[in-house]
């Protein structure tokens, strides 16, 4: 990983999963903190040594949680519970509560719309609960109290129940165990009953709503065991730690979530669960699986922490005694409440790690302020159509287009069909099947594997700027608009188009066309382009911008295409941070010089990477040539 790769990415990926809101990602300084002015949030990460991959995994976490936590917590729900408190002795404990039920709210809503957040989000986790096992072994002398036993319970149930993260499940078995052998199956049963609705909260107000009913659980229980009512060790809801009805474990299960292996395929990149934006069959996101835990229900029971116990001897009345000291320590705020809050440890960890990077000349303070300048001070605007000319353009790019959208048809039905073994079941029998039967070899039908080619998002970043009037703009309208024509019949790409230096402004950025509209609607708005009469060439904020949209595809590959005429402003810059894109990024980067322009897209974007387009007449053979390079290299 190269000294700038993180500072390129948090933006770009934070940026991109926060596109709908008005979110400042910033770098700078020694801490890390999330904070608001009015309406506008702002996340900055300090500088550190980024070629740490434990710290740059804690930035990336850092800024994800914390962006979770604007879009999904109404923290007026927090307040109002603050406020409305008579007693401010339970404030600790309810707060804590709270706080843990609604990271595993936030965590979970991130990790089913946004692509790598689970994956990111259970590395943290994993950090975190690596950091603090070493603290045990440290403090391996102290024995955990009761209290604090609970407590913890509490938190780690919390996670498993709702996120599923499997670093929480050892010591949730060892806790539930110790709970269970001093306080009584039935109190531990009836507490993971509660938890288990961790996986049914919506809203910040859920959130609150399952607080209340965990505190109130645990208030009742001290008085329950003082009236005798609790302090059984035996159970009829079957829980325990060897084996459960939902037959769940690190190991092995009906869901087959683990450590090592998944039928889920747990991945950034792909799974078979179909995940979307919105929806899917797994319900998490890009990295969850079939287990079926989502953002409205969850079915599993957690093995790790059930089992059919066995009747067992009654609790002593020094044991009784125990608990009901530990639940009034637990109410009334004296048990240890160090798990809640996994932002702040993050933010004190990235701050420690970046002042001793600094001090040691590790990182230079004054690293990437202008790109994430850049990256925050981008505007989105669109370009409204013209009935008129998108007729003509539409006619254009229809002629232009209709040789590469067969040509790639063809080569897409060659590529998807293979011929790849003999079976002795099937429809098509080979030529020779009656002399193979004859001689004892069965195995007479072809089979043919449809292969899937890799699932592609394109952007096209076309050059608006002044210079790129009259003829050249007329080319560029076709080009751009015979490409979206050619590929808009693959199933496996995607497609959306932005155009840069339509304005005087190098932040203004418009929207041609959106991954989720027409080759029709990009027609209407690139007529507005053949018109305009931009300004100066921000191909820096282009690249920004365009990989602000494309960071948050799921698709396997992600390509970026520029569409210009000339040199860009702060030409230097472009090529590195077009450098940094491949390095980084794994997005490919792609450049069509219009009119006399091969001279300088291929310095900028490499030879390997670079078209040049005189005239009209040279389209079809010169997109073909890149759309081959595109879908099949």
């Amino acid at each position: 990983m190269s000294n700038q790769s993180v500072l390129t990415a948090l933006p770009i990926y934070i940026s991109s999963i926060s596109n709908a809101l008005d979110i400042n990602v910033t770098f700078g300084g020694t801490d890390a903190y999330c904070s608001v002015s009015g309406t506008k949030w702002s996340i900055n990460l300090p500088l550190f040594d980024v070629n740490n991959a434990e710290t740059c995994a804690a930035a990336f976490a850092y800024a994800l949680h914390e962006t979770g936590h604007v879009e999904f917590t109404e923290f007026s729900v927090l307040k109002n519970m603050i406020d409305n408190t008579k007693n401010k002795v339970d404030l600790p404990l309810k707060k804590h509560i709270n706080n843990v039920l609604e990271d595993t709210f936030v965590e979970r809503k991130l990790s089913t719309r946004f692509a790598g957040a689970y994956t990111r989000l259970n590395k943290m986790r994993t950090w975190l609960n690596d950091a603090d096992i070493e603290k045990e072994k440290a403090a391996s002398s102290t024995k955990i109290s009761l209290k604090n036993t609970v407590v913890n319970y509490i938190y780690y149930a919390s996670f498993i129940f709702a996120n599923d993260y499997s670093c929480y499940k050892i010591q949730a078995i060892k806790l539930r165990e110790y709970i269970a052998e001093n306080m009584g199956n039935k109190f531990i049963d009836d507490l993971d009953s509660i938890l288990r609705e961790v996986a049914l909260i919506d809203c910040s107000q859920d959130s609150m709503d399952l607080t209340d009913r965990i505190f109130d659980y645990l208030k009742d229980a001290q008085n329950d065991f003082s009236n005798g009512q609790q302090g059984d060790n035996s159970s009829n809801s079957q829980q325990g730690d060897d084996s459960s009805n939902s037959q769940q474990s690190d190991d092995s299960s009906n869901s087959q979530q683990g450590d090592d292996s998944s039928n889920s395929q747990q991945s950034d990149d792909s799974s078979n669960s179909q995940q979307g934006d919105d929806s899917s069959n797994s319900q998490q996101g890009d990295d969850s699986s079939n287990g079926q835990q989502g953002d409205d229900s969850s079915n599993s029971q957690q093995g790790d922490d059930s089992s059919n116990s066995q009747s067992q001897k009654k609790l002593t009345p020094e044991e009784i005694k125990n608990a009901i000291d530990a639940l009034n320590d637990i109410a009334t705020g004296n048990a240890s409440l160090d798990k809640a809050d996994a932002g702040q440890k993050l933010s004190e960890m990235l701050s420690q790690k970046s002042k001793k990077d600094i001090a040691s000349g590790k990182v230079n303070p004054s690293d990437c302020k202008k790109d994430s300048q850049v990256n925050n001070n981008i505007q989105y605007k669109k370009l409204s159509g013209n009935a008129f000319y998108a007729k003509a353009l539409k006619e254009q790019a229809d002629r232009q287009s209709v040789f590469v959208r067969q040509r790639l048809q063809g080569m897409i039905t060659a590529k998807q069909r293979k011929v790849v073994s003999r079976k002795s079941l099937g429809k098509r029998a080979i030529r020779n099947a009656g002399t193979k039967m004859a001689s004892g070899d069965y195995k007479i039908f072809r089979q043919e594997l449809t292969r899937k080619l890799t699932n592609t998002a394109i952007t096209i970043l076309l050059d608006d700027s002044g210079s790129m009037g009259g003829e050249l703009g007329q080319i560029a309208a076709v080009a751009t608009q015979s490409i979206i024509k050619a590929l808009e019949p693959i199933n496996f790409v995607e497609t959306s188009v932005e155009t840069f230096g339509t304005t005087s402004s190098n932040n203004i950025i418009y929207t041609v066309k959106a991954f989720n509209e027409t080759s029709n609607i990009c027609a209407e708005r690139l007529s507005a382009h053949i018109h305009s009469k931009g300004g100066y060439t921000p191909l820096l904020n282009g690249l920004w911008s365009g990989l602000r949209g494309i960071g948050q595809r799921k698709e396997e590959r992600k390509i970026l295409i520029v569409i210009t005429d000339g040199q860009p402003n702060s030409a230097d810059e472009c090529t590195k941070l077009i450098k940094r894109i491949r390095e980084s990024q794994g997005v490919e980067v792609f450049g069509i010089g219009i009119g006399d322009a091969t001279h300088l897209v291929k310095p900028l974007f490499g030879d390997k990477y670079a078209i040049g387009i005189n005239r009209i007449d040279e389209l079809p053979i010169e997109l073909f040539k890149l759309s081959e390079q595109i879908l099949f290299d």
